[in-house]
C-alpha cells in the first residue's frame, strides 16, 4: 500500500508516456471512491489514458476508471471489487480498521474495508503471481499468471513479463 513510483522503474523505460501519479494525502475519513477521484483530477489532460496498479493501487484504478468513465484497467496482483478479495483478508481488513497505522496505512485499510459495489461496465487486463500470497491468483479471474511471481515486486522481479503483459493491454 502506497509503494513509491520507484515500483514501475522497468515500465517507465519501457513506456517513456507511463504516469505515476504520487499518493495524495488522504482526507480524514475519505472514502476510497472520493480518492479515486482526486487522484483522477492529477491525470494528464487531454490523453487518452489506460489506467492500471499494483495492490491498492489496482483498486484505486478501478476507482479511477468508473470516475473517469474508462474502458479499459489495468490490475497488476489486485483485485476488481472488494468481494474478490479472499475471505481471510477481508477479515484482516476489519480488524485492522480498529489497529493504529502510520496515517495512509491506516487510513488505506479503511478505504478497502469500505469499498462499494462492483464497477460495470469495465474491461479488466489482470497479471497476478503464481506464488502470491496476499491475493491469491484464484481471486483474479482470467489473469495472466507469471510462474514464480508473488505480490509486492512484481512489476520489479519480473519485469519483462510485466512489460509484454502492458504492451498488450494497450493494444
Amino acid at each position: 500500500m502506497g509503494a513509491s513510483d520507484r515500483m514501475f522503474a522497468a515500465q517507465r523505460t519501457a513506456f517513456p508516456d507511463l504516469f505515476v501519479p504520487p499518493w495524495l494525502p488522504p482526507e480524514s475519513g475519505e472514502r476510497l471512491e472520493h480518492y479515486a477521484e482526486r487522484m483522477a483530477a492529477t491525470l494528464p489532460p487531454g490523453k487518452d489514458v489506460l489506467l492500471g496498479g499494483q495492490s491498492f493501487g489496482g483498486m484505486v484504478a478501478v476507482e479511477m476508471a468508473r470516475a473517469t468513465g474508462a474502458r479499459d484497467c489495468v490490475l497488476i496482483s489486485s483485485v476488481a471489487a472488494p468481494n474478490d478479495l479472499p475471505r481471510r483478508v477481508r477479515g484482516a481488513l476489519a480488524i485492522g480498521r480498529r489497529v493504529p497505522f502510520p496515517r495512509f496505512y491506516g487510513w488505506a485499510i479503511r478505504a478497502i474495508a469500505g469499498w462499494g459495489s462492483s464497477p460495470r461496465g469495465i474491461r479488466f487486463h489482470r497479471i497476478h503471481g503464481s506464488l502470491d500470497v496476499v491475493i491469491p491468483p484464484r481471486c483474479s479471474p482470467g489473469a495472466e499468471i507469471v510462474r514464480g511471481g508473488g505480490h509486492f515486486l512484481l512489476p520489479r522481479l519480473h519485469a519483462t513479463a510485466v512489460n509484454d503483459f502492458l504492451r498488450r493491454a494497450c493494444s
